[in-house]
């Protein structure tokens, strides 16, 4: 299924459409809009075709680099990897299990803050306010610590 997807994307995106779509813009669009134009004349109006054919020409990079990604997932599955999600390297972007293992972890290290590895912070601070209430205590929220 994947090799039938992949010859289609190279087929459509990278053959068909630069050599007839982006040609057939830049060659014929403009004798079609009115007998004298020309496309390179730039102070020339009509000015929408210009940036029509300047949209396709950046559709056409866009193409490009996601056939890059493309080849990327392919080879790191085809070499024994999970086809995962490959844009995104940078470790700033984590999935929830592991900015939750972090934040647990985190709050671990910090000695007097006693909250055990199952129970999420927040879990805990709910408990904490259910004991102050039946204890007949208020207790004052602080707002969020900045880091």
């Amino acid at each position: 299924m994947f090799v039938l997807f992949f010859s289609s994307w190279i087929l459509t995106r990278l053959t068909y459409y630069p050599f007839v779509v982006i040609r057939s813009g830049v060659t014929e669009a403009a004798g079609l809009i009115q007998a004298d134009y020309d496309l390179y004349d730039i102070f020339m109006p009509p000015y929408a075709p210009r940036l029509i054919v300047l949209a396709l020409v950046l559709l056409f990079f866009l193409h490009i680099f996601w056939t890059f990604i493309i080849v990327r997932i392919a080879l790191r599955t085809t070499r024994g990897g999970q086809a995962k999600d490959v844009r995104s390297d940078s470790d700033s972007d984590y999935d929830e299990e592991e900015i939750a293992r972090r934040e647990r972890k985190r709050l671990l290290k910090r000695g007097g803050n006693k909250v055990s590895p199952t129970v999420s912070a927040e879990d805990s601070s709910d408990e904490e306010e259910e004991k102050a209430k039946s204890a007949g205590k208020t207790r004052q929220r602080r707002a969020p610590r900045r880091e």
